[in-house]
Order: structure tokens, then sequence, then C-alpha cells
């Protein structure tokens, strides 16, 4: 993966800079699981914002989607809160089966 990864040319476009997020995403998720401190959550939130922002500076109409993520976040903090047991609750995975696009409009 990471030899893939590589040879992508720089994030010059929303596909490219939305895989760097996805990997950024899955990296955080494992790291965190064995390091609390290595939580990056607020890093990508703060790095979905950012692609919505450039997507309204493109023209696209990105309100749809704040608020389809801004109901995941609070979903997930409804589920997910500091008190949460490892593992995760079984109610995490039954919210994420219920997600039906991306972030982005992509249908899964």
């Amino acid at each position: 993966f990471c030899e893939w990864r590589e040879q992508l040319p720089d994030a010059d476009n929303l596909n490219e800079v939305i895989i760097q997020l996805i990997s950024s995403a899955a990296y955080s998720a494992v790291e965190s699981l064995f390091d609390p401190e290595c939580d990056d959550t607020d890093l990508l939130i703060n790095a979905v914002n950012e692609i919505y922002a450039d997507m309204k500076d493109a023209g696209s109409d990105t309100a749809d989607f704040e608020e389809y993520f801004t109901s995941l976040l609070d979903a997930c903090a409804e589920v997910v809160n500091e008190n949460a047991a490892r593992p995760l609750p079984a109610a995490y995975f039954d919210l994420l089966k219920q997600a039906d696009a991306s972030l982005f409009g992509l249908s899964q």
C-alpha cells in the first residue's frame, strides 16, 4: 500500500485529497487503538472541513454534505464517548452500517 501511495502524484485534485484523508483516517484509527494519545480525530475533522471549503471554492454546494457529516459526528458521540469500553460497543458498528453514502456523496 505504501509503495502504491508513493506513486500517486501530489494532491492536485479532490480525489487525491480524499484518498489521502482516507489513508490518514485508517492509520489514525489503528494507532489510537494502541495509544489513546494518538487520537487524531480533531485533525481528521478539520481535514474534512478543509475539503468542504475547497469544494465550495470550486462552486459546489456542500450544505447537505456538511449536515450529513455533523449528524454522523453527533451519532458517534452518542455511541462512543470517553467512558466507552474497548472494544467498541456493537452500536458503533451498527451506526457505520446505516451510513448509505460517503461524506462526499458517494453511494456505498
